[in-house]
């Protein structure tokens, strides 16, 4: 079975696989990593038939690195500070390194990975959102209404 197809059932049906790695640890432990459009999937294999899956949008990832071995290559995923009061552990939580990945697959990850964050946050910049109050268009993230002073939860 491949590593797209070990994945597929997990992510949303809409969503395609750009890149995917798969490290083993010294004690046998496998994991997957892909990479789509929207976000940065890792699956674990927790025991015979068991997997732990998890994912987050690009928003929350600052950069993806590649620092290259003599035989394989270890990938750096960077969290993002989301909030001026996120801790130091926070941000690590968003932050995972890949050890033992194929130099290969491992340099076409990054690529996509950083095509990924770019595109994410350049389609992130031109969503708007109308102002209940005053019917304005203004931009996604904003929390105040630039027009009328509205609140967003």
């Amino acid at each position: 079975m491949s590593l797209e197809a070990k994945i597929a059932k997990y992510i949303p049906y809409n969503e395609n696989i750009l890149a995917s790695v798969e490290t083993k640890s010294l004690g046998g432990r496998t994991a997957i990593y892909c990479a789509t459009e929207r976000r940065l999937c890792s699956l674990f294999k927790t025991g015979v038939f068991k997997w732990y899956y998890d994912s987050f949008d690009w928003d929350l990832v600052s950069n993806v690195e590649i620092q290259d071995g003599l035989l394989d290559c270890t990938i750096i995923i960077v969290g993002k500070k989301i909030d001026k009061h996120d801790t130091y552990k926070e941000v690590r939580q968003r932050a995972a390194k890949i050890k033992g990945v194929n130099k290969a697959a491992g340099k076409r990850f990054v690529a996509v990975s950083q095509d990924c964050i770019y595109n994410y946050s350049e389609r992130e910049a031109y969503r708007t959102k109308t102002c209940p109050d005053c019917d304005e268009i203004i931009k996604w993230k904003a929390r105040r209404c630039k027009f009328c002073g509205y609140e967003f939860d």
